[in-house]
């Protein structure tokens, strides 16, 4: 697995969404710094697209697991909007 940053989205919202495309089955979620403690788990609304939503401007440390895979990306959302990552 691999993530890759695509997009993003303005307008007038007042909390964020992350969208984060990646194989069915998996375990998606927001942890703490050190990526140990779970925060937020994501919601897998279509096929592959699990939605982390009501997110505030800020850094978050995203981890997604498959089986014996696991990615981490550090996302920091600067103004509220629809960001995507695969």
């Amino acid at each position: 697995m691999i993530f890759n940053m695509v997009g993003g989205g303005g307008g007038s919202s007042t909390k964020s969404t992350i969208i984060v495309s990646i194989d069915t089955e998996s375990t998606v979620g927001i942890y703490d710094s050190t990526y140990t403690t779970l925060i937020k788990s994501a919601s897998e609304k279509t096929t592959g697209e699990y939605w982390l939503t009501g997110l505030d401007n800020g850094t978050y440390y995203l981890k997604a697991t498959k089986g014996s895979e696991t990615s981490i990306l550090t996302y920091t959302i600067s103004q509220y909007g629809v960001y995507r990552v695969v």
